[in-house]
């Protein structure tokens, strides 16, 4: 990118990877409100960041990294501000013609993500969407057998709370 930013190539950025942003804001965001925020504050940072983005690299790895850090901050000042209204007081909205099922299930993992710390929330929203391990290792900045530890273990921790809760 050069020193000037190209807001034509900032806004089709923007328009063409919303999905990931919106993935990030809803992992890390407890009401709709915090989710707007959220995808703004992210939005500010990336046309911020814009300048320094390498065309080398991948342009989502890029994206998931600011927006990650962006995501993990806003949390926590979040939980800094207020540790009482850290709890699930509203159902996710749910799409017209979704049914009950899908909002339990969203609720349901909402509660399991409340339970995971910043850095392993990143590393299920990238692992779920599909990332490789090598992808996951350049945006959280770890080695690529570590994303293969700490997803096994991870994966095993949830099963634990999974048959917790059924119990």
């Amino acid at each position: 990118m050069p020193s000037s930013i190209d807001h034509e190539w900032f806004l089709s950025v923007l328009d063409s990877h919303q999905r990931l942003i919106h993935k990030v804001c809803w992992t890390y965001s407890n009401s709709p409100d915090d989710h707007e925020d959220l995808f703004q504050e992210i939005a500010l940072r990336l046309l911020s960041a814009a300048r320094n983005y390498d065309p080398t690299r991948k342009l989502s790895t890029w994206i998931y990294r600011v927006a990650l850090n962006v995501a993990i901050d806003f949390h926590r000042k979040r939980c800094r501000r207020s540790r009482e209204q850290l709890g699930f007081d509203r159902e996710p909205e749910s799409a017209s013609g979704q049914d009950q099922v899908v909002t339990e299930q969203l609720r349901e993992v909402r509660e399991l993500l409340e339970h995971l710390s910043e850095a392993d929330r990143a590393l299920l929203l990238l692992h779920l969407d599909g990332n490789s391990h090598s992808e996951i290792g350049e945006v959280l900045g770890i080695s690529e057998s570590n994303v293969g530890t700490r997803l096994s273990r991870l994966k095993k921790s949830l099963r634990q709370s999974v048959v917790a809760q059924e119990n």
